[in-house]
């Protein structure tokens, strides 16, 4: 084989092996070790409150997993909106994990996973199947198994008014059920056995125009499943009821960061 031939034959290779790196089906052997932290659920988590002035998220040391174009699958800045699947405005999770990278330190990647108006009642997030749920489990391995160190640090999930809101008899009765099956499969699927996972209320005035009252059911689903509860006390909507505002936002990024502390 002459020198030509044989440089080609290394590019090809090389090509190759970066092809397989660039979706996670080959380890890297060297950079960055992550303290991921994976954001899932609905439209609360993928954020409506408009992106003003006053949202200002140091973001410094927080990288995301791409999604959309030549970004997916790569390791880029995190900004809002998040690379959610639809992307809008500013939500809790990225003020969450500012604040623990403040106190930990460290190199931190969001897995950015939620959908707006997605749920159970529509099977987008059923356990093992939900196509929510698969692309959550593969993105995530996708890190794991390029950056090995990697730990996932908390799964941070906001979701539940879907449950009412589709449901044709006004309360997905099996939601409870639904939620736990899921969370257990995560804890299969997924190397976080001992991590945190954090869930959230809705919107305080909007749940108690439900039957039965969502964050009643939503705090018991956290208590049974062995999750940290947080609470939406006095967190206030946008004008459509059902989103929070920026600065409630705001706050339940704190609460969350929070929770993760003592989860």
């Amino acid at each position: 084989m002459n020198k030509t031939s044989l440089i080609a034959v290394i590019a090809a290779v090389f090509s190759a092996l970066a092809a397989l790196l660039s979706v996670g089906l080959v380890p890297q052997f060297w950079g960055t070790q992550y303290k991921i932290v994976i954001l899932a659920g609905q439209s609360n988590a993928v954020g409506r409150a408009p992106i003003l002035p006053e949202w200002r998220i140091d973001s410094l040391g927080i990288s995301q997993l791409g999604r959309f174009g030549d970004t997916n699958l790569t390791i880029i800045p995190a900004v809002e909106p998040l690379a959610h699947w639809d992307s809008s405005g500013a939500a809790f999770g990225l003020k969450a994990v500012s604040l623990l990278r403040g106190i930990e330190g460290g190199d931190m990647l969001i897995v950015p996973a939620a959908m707006g108006a997605s749920g159970f009642v529509d099977n987008m997030w059923t356990a093992k199947t939900g196509p929510l749920y698969v692309d959550l489990v593969q993105r995530t391995r996708s890190v794991l198994n390029r950056y090995p160190g990697s730990t996932i640090r908390a799964v941070l999930w906001h979701q539940g008014e879907t449950e009412w809101e589709e449901s044709a008899d006004g309360y997905n009765a099996l939601f409870p059920q639904q939620m736990t099956e899921m969370v257990a499969a995560l804890r299969e699927d997924l190397p976080i056995a001992d991590t945190p996972f954090v869930m959230g209320g809705t919107v305080p005035a909007w749940s108690d125009r439900q039957t039965p009252n969502a964050n009643a059911v939503l705090e018991r689903i956290a208590a049974d499943i062995g999750a940290c509860f947080v609470s939406s006390e006095e967190l206030l909507p946008m004008a459509d009821g059902i989103h929070f505002e920026l600065g409630s936002q705001i706050r339940l990024g704190q609460r969350y960061f929070d929770a993760m502390q003592n989860c």
